[in-house]
């Protein structure tokens, strides 16, 4: 143990505890809080100095004798916080979305208003400044303008993360954009055929830093495909988001030319009419998260090897066999499986591939669980299998399943039955969506849940011993509320 050799330096060491303390007092205030109810709640907006005053006279925030002299109290005193520490606070106040609207009462721009101190602080910080949205109203004007390249004085060198669309006027500010094309680490874009053709001007050694990119094609008589070409030139692509429909072939495209893409978006997937799966599989090496929406996903599959994918989106298979082959090729071990469209049988089929034994989330909806499939997730102890032993979240469409059969199944995969080390993971959070015949609620005016009882039962009694559950009974366009507070419960009719 070091001991202390004399007052000075005990003294040191309470004042570095003291700030710290409030450090953290001050951190866990602001992610709570919000940052201005917390400033007024610590009356720093009231005590501020005025902007306009001296730099001298500003204290020194490093000066240790000024910390000892200060009068002890149970309010942290942020204000003495050296900069570097004032810094990352900073930073988490700034708003939880991608790329945020620029304005006066959310932060960056609310920290500049409280103190000399804080705005030299955020004004020193590019990171506060680096992620923006471009677009402020269907008119771009001068001032917009202005306000946008203040921004990007402001962020200094940093890697920007931009969202912009095409508004009247507003080419003057995408010139500007596109100038600093070589900062570009995120962006989201519409394009219509004038912002095309800008975008379309880009070339791959002009975006060395751009990682992720969200594209929306917009209507018009222009040449998509110059799009694709232009993204294929993208060196550094990992997260990628084309939401307007796709041909399988343009797909394809991408996918081969991006290899060091781990994220891709395409929502909706077109069947091209010369697309074969006759040509050899591609192998897109970091791929780890696919979502796509297509009626006949074998054609795309068939056609990839994807040995990293970790999670899996889909609308339906017309061929089941497809995504045994992709397992059988890819040798890959899906996390998260989600398909909208998928029959019982089906069903079966993929639950019990190796591919899906490392699930941790399972999304089943449309009419794919039966009691077959209810029994197969089931878990019973001593069994010497267990299907999808890890998993953890589970979202389903119940409509065929026996009444109390649901529920048993989620009451084996959450109680922790002791001495058994064969166990599965307990679940975390249940999605239980149940459709009742819409004729006899209209008659009897039940809520759906009578055909239930014994599964809803369970549930509540699973929802007080502390597991995540909702229930949706879907019957029409209407909410119903719940019955029991402790199950959150929601009823749609159509």
């Amino acid at each position: 143990m070091i001991q202390a050799k004399d007052y000075s330096s005990n003294q040191r060491w309470r004042d570095l505890k003291t700030r710290l303390r409030d450090f953290i007092y001050a951190e866990k205030s602001v992610r709570k809080l919000g940052l201005h109810k917390w400033l007024q709640e610590n009356s720093v907006l009231d005590a501020r100095p005025s902007l306009q005053e001296p730099a001298d006279s500003v204290p020194q925030k490093n000066n240790s004798q000024t910390a000892r002299a200060r009068p002890a109290s149970s309010k942290p005193h942020v204000t003495s916080l050296p900069p570097e520490i004032l810094g990352e606070i900073f930073i988490h106040t700034l708003p939880s979305e991608a790329y945020p609207f620029p304005e006066v009462d959310v932060s960056p721009m609310l920290l500049c208003q409280v103190c000399r101190y804080w705005k030299l602080t955020a004004l020193s910080l590019a990171r506060l400044w680096s992620s923006f949205t471009c677009h402020v109203g269907i008119d771009t004007r001068c001032s917009h303008i202005e306000l946008f390249k203040l921004w990007l004085d402001r962020s200094r060198q940093h890697p920007l993360a931009l969202s912009f669309r095409p508004a009247q006027g507003s080419r003057p500010m995408m010139e500007v954009l596109l100038a600093n094309a070589h900062r570009w680490r995120a962006i989201r874009s519409q394009l219509d055929s004038e912002l095309g053709s800008l975008f379309m001007g880009i070339r791959g050694e002009d975006v060395l830093l751009l990682e992720t990119i969200s594209i929306m094609i917009m209507p018009g008589n222009w040449d998509t495909d110059q799009v694709i070409s232009t993204l294929t030139s993208f060196p550094s692509l990992r997260q990628l988001e084309w939401l307007k429909s796709i041909s399988v072939d343009q797909l394809i495209t991408l996918l081969s030319h991006c290899p060091l893409v781990e994220y891709v978006v395409a929502h909706p997937i077109s069947t091209s009419a010369h697309s074969t799966n006759t040509q050899r599989p591609i192998i897109v090496t970091h791929l780890r998260f696919l979502s796509f929406h297509n009626w006949n996903s074998e054609q795309i599959l068939d056609r990839l090897v994807l040995p990293s994918l970790r999670s899996l989106e889909l609308l339906a298979f017309s061929d089941p066999e497809a995504l045994r082959r992709l397992d059988d090729r890819s040798s890959c071990k899906l996390e998260a499986f989600d398909i909208l469209c998928c029959g019982a049988s089906e069903a079966l089929v993929y639950l019990q591939l190796p591919c899906m034994q490392t699930l941790r989330s399972l999304t089943l909806r449309s009419d794919a669980i039966n009691d077959d499939v209810v029994a197969l997730l089931t878990w019973i102890p001593g069994s010497h299998t267990t299907v999808l032993p890890r998993l953890m979240d589970i979202a389903l469409n119940v409509s065929m399943p026996t009444d109390g059969n649901v529920g048993k199944m989620v009451t084996s995969r959450w109680r922790r039955i002791l001495g058994t080390a064969s166990r599965p993971t307990p679940l975390q959070c249940v999605d239980l969506s149940y459709e009742v015949g819409r004729k006899a609620i209209r008659d009897r005016g039940l809520s759906g849940l009578e055909y239930h009882t014994l599964d809803f039962s369970c549930i509540e009694q699973l929802s007080r011993d502390g597991l995540d559950i909702s229930i949706v009974t879907v019957i029409g366009p209407f909410q119903w509320p719940a019955h029991d507070s402790s199950v959150h419960t929601i009823f749609i009719y159509s």
